[in-house]
This record gives C-alpha cells, structure tokens and sequence, in this order.
C-alpha cells in the first residue's frame, strides 16, 4: 500500500474512540507512507478488544526538517471511559516500523479514556533512519520516540529492536 495523503493510510476500528471493534487481524501488509503529509500516520488502530499485526512493515522516507516532521508509523488510540472499554489489546508478531518518522510506535489513550492492556509485542524492529548524518549531530531536543505506551498495565514487550532513536 502507498500512500500520498496527509492522514492515516490505513485505519482499523472506530478512530474516534466512541466505540470498539472486537477483533481486526493483519499480516503480511506493506504501508509506505513516501511521499506524504508531515502528519501522516502508516497505520491507525482505534480500540478494539483484540487486534494481530503479523509481519507488518510501515515505512516512510520523508524529507520534513526534525521541527515539522510528525509522522507516525503505528498509532493506537485509547478506549472510552463510558463504555468502560481499553485500548487496543495488541499482538505484534515480527512487525517493522522503519524510515523516517518522529514516532514509530505510539500508543496513547490520548484523552479518550483508558490505556493498553494485555498488550504482547514479540520480534520486529523499530529503526529511525536519522535526517542527520550522525546521531551526534542531531539538534539539541530532536525528541523522536521508537516506543510509546501510556496507561497500560501487563503489557509484554520481548526481542523488539529499537536502533536510532534519541528517547
């Protein structure tokens, strides 16, 4: 999948957070978000009781400067307090976030309501490729995150590769 736009190339589940979608599953997807808006997001998952990313690879190769670049590979967006309903309960199977994006993964209950739980990231890698020749030269707060999880509890992280990130 190539995308050109400015916003999600690809949503799953309700983005608004008003409601949930009870299981999504992807595998074997290529999202490259080149060329696309500074706010482009390579995959957008809106809560849900479950959801499987197998073997996904989200790419960007943008040319935004560090202070306008916002793009994002994986977004995942919290639950709804009313609904009393979590986030995203991800499954990430050998999954890669690579290029250049300012966050790779972020997983935010982003005012919305409740975080992440029983979330399980096994295998894969999330590398920066730096607009910098070197990791030293990048500008005093270059700010960007390989990996983001707020509000989440008994969430499992094991052999994820995160390289060339300042965090």
């Amino acid at each position: 999948l190539v995308y050109c736009g400015s916003e999600a190339a690809l949503t799953i589940g309700d983005a608004a957070a008003t409601s949930f979608t009870y299981f999504n599953r992807v595998e074997e997807l290529e999202i490259s978000i080149t060329p696309a808006g500074p706010n482009a997001v390579g995959l957008l998952l809106g809560p849900q009781l479950y959801g499987d990313l197998c073997r996904i690879r989200i790419t960007s190769q943008n040319q935004f400067p560090h202070d306008t670049n916002q793009q994002v590979g994986l977004l995942t967006r919290g639950g709804d307090l009313a609904r009393h309903s979590f986030g995203a309960y991800v499954n990430w199977w050998g999954c890669q976030v690579s290029g250049r994006f300012k966050r790779g993964v972020w997983m935010t209950a982003d005012g919305s309501g409740w975080g992440f739980n029983s979330c399980l990231f096994q295998g894969g890698a999330i590398v920066y490729a730096s607009l910098t020749p070197t990791p030293e030269a990048a500008p005093a707060g270059y700010g960007y995150t390989g990996f983001h999880l707020e509000q989440g509890n008994q969430n499992v992280l094991s052999l994820v590769d995160v390289e060339n990130y300042d965090v």
